[in-house]
């Protein structure tokens, strides 16, 4: 499965992108909505295989097979780009109001730990974790980027911080 998040392969189960961190959920609905578009095509291949050989007297079955695997390959590909669809108008509700102040939450406390980031042999920051997680979240950075705050004895990766 590949995180729309970061671009990366990754793995179905568990509910975020080891690279990213973002939630899986909307990726993994996504594939099994490919996944229910193509068994939806095989059965449609078994009934065309079956109404064919009724209406032949024989067992026909290349014929039925290909039409039922283009409509399956058809179905997969709409209803992924229905569930894209739903995806990005949710998005644009949420910038719609986020805009205009209606139904929008109060933004969460910024968090002010100082977190300094080494590109190379250079250190960057300070920074907030807020920070961090927006740049991981883009690409800016990745997980296993070097960080370093107050209280750690040694540089340790952004993956290491998050996560303990």
């Amino acid at each position: 499965m590949i995180c729309s998040g970061c671009g990366k392969n990754i793995p179905f189960s568990g509910e975020v992108c080891p690279f990213c961190q973002r939630q899986k959920g909307d990726d993994q609905a996504q594939q099994a909505l490919g996944c229910f578009g193509i068994g939806i095509g095989i059965i449609v291949a078994l009934v065309l295989i079956g109404v064919m050989s009724l209406i032949a007297g024989q067992l026909i079955f290349w014929p039925g097979a290909i039409i039922g695997s283009i409509g399956g390959a058809i179905l997969a590909v709409f209803l992924v780009m229905q569930a894209n669809s739903t995806k990005l108008k949710e998005s644009q509700q949420h910038i719609v109001t986020t805009r205009t102040g209606i139904s929008s939450p109060p933004p969460p406390p910024k968090r002010t730990e100082q977190i300094y980031l080494l590109r190379g042999e250079t250190q960057h920051g300070p920074y907030t974790l807020d920070d961090l997680s927006v740049w991981l979240a883009d690409g800016t950075v990745t997980a296993e980027d070097l960080v370093w705050k107050e209280g750690l004895a040694e540089w340790v990766t952004i993956h290491r911080l998050l996560h303990g």
